[in-house]
């Protein structure tokens, strides 16, 4: 059944042009009448000519608008109206012939409904189970396009229990004097599938072993939709592939015992990659790694990163075992060098550290480590004992994150937290002791529009275990800066020594923003942070608050921030900051 939408005569006189007339005449209004059931604005959207408004100029072409009246006429019929018709008057030319006026007609007719669902063939899985997976219901409106939706419903029931092979026929009804539609599923389930053979397809470098530990199945396991799923993304998660295919073999259609093939294509072992940037606190810089991201074909990562600046300088090398000891726990090691130029100090620091991490289960990760790092002071506070300038932390510690946003870079629902814990003792050499908790907390909320509510919260505290309370002041808490509380110079807010920062063991950041849209990729965003910084009790006096707003570019390379913030405390300053940085804020 198909409606009728636009006889030639009427698609010849929406093509015919008055004397005088320009060819691309400016859609001045466009009328709909008769759509009882939908209202303008959602017919509007199914349309490419549409009423000029000052941030469009739509023009019309005759070509475009029968393929208009032809999207609308299927909209109806999608949604249960299959008499529908569609009719255009002709165009009505406003008196300089430079404008036009377009009337449509819609004549819904009655809406059909579904009389009746039956399927037959089922002893696997009981009709009333695989009622409830439809779309179409008894006494529903009735949806052609949903047809094809309830079939891929019932197969998927049957091939998430081993049944691959399970065709569905189906046939409808049409009563036209009662305006309804029975529909009828005739089922034959097939045999139930095992795995007799796992081949592996596209390896180059990759060992099998590999690949195969990261299955969720095994040769003589039933066929199961949810672990192919899992082994999928865990053969993604591994960073090795570009694409990745996990299929039954075609040989073996209607077999009990089939091969499972898995296709991969694997990305390039080496990759080398530099860049230049700018940052408010780094100014110019200067970045470049050397990667090996599949060493001896197991998966093994290996890198040499670098970093060069006018305020810090860092070279890292950092290897990582996904799998430790044959198990699902990665190991990742590093050794690094970093001179920083801090407002409070300037020091070189060289670490080390072992870290294990473990899924505990989906996106809830446990890791653990230990770190030693050696940091020598070269400018700092004149009252800092000399045993701080000459400093070195050895620490173990243990983090759980829980991760539940939709997107990594540019996040619009969910949340993050982070729960850490650190004790640093004299062990290997120590010399500072303390214990330290942080707590991360993000929280996104949609609203209407692509609207995005965002919150930040940063806790930490630092209690000392040495005589004397000293904490040394790279291991302190700072505040202020671009991602921190905006507004104010970097790490410029809390106690100050000579006129320089000097941290503090105590830290609470809060961060408020609403991010709206402002056309396409371009985002529009005001935000208002607080924070305080203190060593023993906070008091009011000790608060700090920034408020501002920016743009957000949402590129494929991530989001480019511009922002421009002002101090609201007078303690603290009330000048303006400007920020010109890539990735969100929080």
């Amino acid at each position: 059944m198909r409606a009728g939408i636009l006889c030639l005569a009427t698609a010849l006189s929406l093509a015919a042009l008055p004397p005088g007339a320009q060819s691309s005449p400016v859609v001045r209004e466009v009328r709909l009448e008769g759509n009882d059931h939908f209202d303008r604005s959602t017919l509007i959207q199914l349309m490419r000519t549409r009423t000029r408004s000052p941030l469009s100029r739509s023009v019309f072409d005759p070509r475009i608008f029968i393929q208009d009246l032809d999207n609308l006429a299927a909209f109806y019929v999608s949604e249960g109206f299959l008499d529908v018709r569609v009719h255009a008057d002709p165009p009505a030319w406003v008196a300089d012939s430079t404008r036009v006026d377009l009337r449509i007609v819609i004549s819904e007719g009655e809406r059909w409904t579904v009389c009746c669902v039956q399927l037959s063939g089922t002893t696997v899985i009981h009709p009333e189970a695989l009622n409830q997976r439809l779309q179409l219901q008894p006494g529903g409106f009735y949806g052609p396009l949903l047809l094809p939706v309830d079939e891929r419903a019932i197969l998927d029931q049957y091939a998430a229990r081993g049944y691959l092979d399970t065709r569905v026929f189906r046939q409808t009804a049409l009563d036209r004097q009662a305006r309804t539609v029975s529909i009828r599923y005739r089922i034959v389930e097939g045999p139930e599938a095992s795995v007799s053979k796992v081949t592996l397809l596209g390896l180059a470098r990759t060992r099998p072993s590999t690949v195969l530990r990261e299955l969720d199945f095994a040769v003589g396991d039933r066929f199961d939709l949810d672990r192919w799923g899992r082994s999928q993304s865990n053969l993604y998660t591994t960073g090795l592939f570009d694409w990745v295919w996990i299929q039954p073999a075609l040989a073996d259609t209607g077999e009990a015992e089939k091969e499972v093939q898995i296709l991969v294509g694997e990305k390039p072992a080496w990759e080398i990659s530099t860049g230049v940037g700018y940052g408010r606190f780094d100014r110019e810089r200067l970045v470049g790694s050397v990667r090996q991201g599949n060493v001896l074909g197991r998966g093994i990562r290996c890198g040499l990163e670098g970093k060069v600046s006018r305020k810090t300088r860092r070279a890292e090398l950092n290897v990582s075992e996904p799998w430790l000891l044959g198990r699902r726990l990665a190991a990742h090691a590093t050794a690094a060098y970093h001179w920083r130029d801090e407002p409070e100090f300037l020091a070189e620091s060289v670490e080390g550290g072992v870290l294990l991490s473990r899924a505990l289960r989906p996106r809830v990760f446990a890791e653990g480590g230990y770190r030693l790092t050696r940091t020598l002071l070269l400018d700092v506070e004149p009252s800092a004992a000399a045993r701080d300038r000459l400093n070195r932390t050895s620490t173990l510690g243990a983090a759980v994150t829980w991760k539940m946003r939709d997107d990594l870079f540019n996040t619009t629902r969910g949340f993050f937290l982070r729960l850490e814990g650190e004790y640093a003792g004299t062990f290997l050499g120590g010399t500072n002791q303390f214990l330290r908790t942080n707590v991360f907390w993000r929280h996104f909320v949609p609203l209407p529009g692509r609207v995005v509510l965002a919150f930040n919260t940063r806790l930490g505290a630092m209690t000392p275990l040495q005589r004397g309370g000293i904490i040394a002041i790279n291991e302190r808490y700072f505040m202020g800066g671009d991602r921190s509380v905006r507004g104010y110079p970097r790490h410029s807010l809390g106690p100050a020594e000579g006129g320089r920062p000097r941290g503090a063991r105590k830290i609470g950041e809060f961060g408020q923003e609403i991010r709206f849209p402002i056309a396409r990729r371009l985002l529009g965003v005001a935000f208002c942070d607080e924070g305080i910084l203190f060593d023993a009790e906070p008091r009011r006096d000790d608060w700090a608050v920034g408020a501002g707003a920016g743009l957000r570019l949402v590129t494929p390379f991530g989001v480019v921030r511009a922002e421009a913030a002002r101090g609201l405390t007078e303690r603290w300053g009330t000048g303006t900051e400007y920020y010109l940085s890539v990735g969100q804020a929080f």
